[in-house]
C-alpha cells in the first residue's frame, strides 16, 4: 500500500470563489488569484504542490485513495491571553473546511505525480483546529492507496 505524508508549513487557506465577467457578449470565468485572499490561497496551493512533488511515489497512484487532512489554524489574539484555554481548540470560523480541502486536493493534483486524478479519492477526513499556544499554522495530509479486490 502506497502512503505519503505531506507536512505543509504554511497557513492553510481556502480555494477562492470563481468569478465571471462579461465583455462584448463573451463570458470569462476565472479564479481571482491577484486579490489578497487569492494570493494567500495561491501561496498555500503552491506549497502543497511542492510538498506533494517531493513526497510523490515513483509511479502515480492509480487506485482508490484515502486522504486524511489535519489543519492547524493560527489563534486569534483573544485566544492567546493568559486566561485562554490551553491545547488545540476547534476552529469554527472562515475559511470553510471544504474550501481548504478542495485547494489541497487541487494542489496535490497540480504536482502531477501523486495520483492519476483526484477522482480516485474515495475517502476524505478533514479536521480543522486552532494551534496550541505558541504553535505554528500548518497542514498535515496523509495519502493512502487502498487495496481494492479485483
Amino acid at each position: 500500500m502506497t502512503t505519503a505524508t505531506l507536512r505543509i508549513n504554511c497557513e492553510p487557506a481556502g480555494q477562492p470563489r470563481v468569478k465571471a465577467t462579461s465583455r462584448g457578449g463573451f463570458v470569462k470565468i476565472y479564479t481571482p488569484w491577484k486579490t489578497p485572499g487569492g494570493k494567500k490561497a495561491k501561496r498555500f496551493r503552491d506549497a502543497v504542490a511542492a510538498e506533494a512533488l517531493y513526497e510523490a511515489p515513483p509511479t502515480p497512484i492509480d487506485s482508490a485513495v484515502r486522504v486524511t487532512i489535519t489543519l492547524w489554524m493560527p489563534r486569534p489574539k483573544p485566544l492567546l491571553t493568559k486566561n485562554a484555554p490551553e491545547g488545540e481548540l476547534p476552529h469554527t470560523s472562515k475559511p470553510d473546511i471544504d474550501n481548504i480541502a478542495k485547494l489541497i486536493l487541487d494542489g496535490i493534483s497540480d504536482c502531477g505525480r501523486m495520483w492519476v486524478d483526484d477522482r480516485l479519492v474515495t475517502e476524505l477526513v478533514v479536521k480543522k483546529q486552532y494551534t496550541s499556544k505558541g504553535g505554528e499554522a500548518a497542514a498535515w495530509v496523509v495519502i493512502e492507496a487502498l487495496e481494492v479486490p479485483h
